[in-house]
C-alpha cells in the first residue's frame, strides 16, 4: 500500500470511528432523558397525589367537626322546644343561647 491509500484508510477509519462515538454519546444521551423524564412524572404523580390525599384528609377533618356542631344544635332541647312553640320568647333566647355557644366552641376549633 502506498501512503495515499493509507491515508484514505487512516481518514475513513477516523471518520466512521467519530461517526459511532457520536451515536453511542447520542444514545446515551436519549436514554438519560428518558429515564429522568420518567423519575420526574413519577415524582410529580406521587407529589400530586400526597398533596391531594392532605387536603381530603384536612377537609374532612373541618367538615366533620362542623357536621358534630349541627347535630349538637338539631338534638338540643333549647332549639326543639323553640322550634315547637316559636312564639316564646324564652325558648328563642335558650335556643339562640345554644347555637351561639356551638358557634363559638366551632370558631375556638378552627383557631
Amino acid at each position: 500500500m502506498n501512503g495515499k491509500n493509507r491515508m484514505k484508510l487512516a481518514a475513513r477509519a477516523r471518520n466512521i470511528n467519530a461517526l459511532l462515538l457520536t451515536l453511542a454519546l447520542l444514545l446515551a444521551i436519549l436514554m438519560s432523558a428518558l429515564i429522568m423524564k420518567g423519575i420526574a412524572k413519577d415524582a410529580s404523580a406521587d407529589l400530586a397525589f400526597f398533596y391531594s390525599s392532605e387536603a381530603a384528609e384536612r377537609f374532612e377533618s373541618y367538615i366533620s367537626r362542623d357536621l358534630a356542631s349541627i347535630q349538637k344544635v338539631t338534638r338540643s332541647r333549647a332549639v326543639t322546644e323553640w322550634f315547637a312553640d316559636e312564639s316564646d320568647w324564652e325558648k328563642k333566647a335558650s335556643a339562640y343561647n345554644e347555637i351561639m355557644d356551638c358557634a363559638e366552641l366551632t370558631r375556638l376549633a378552627e383557631l
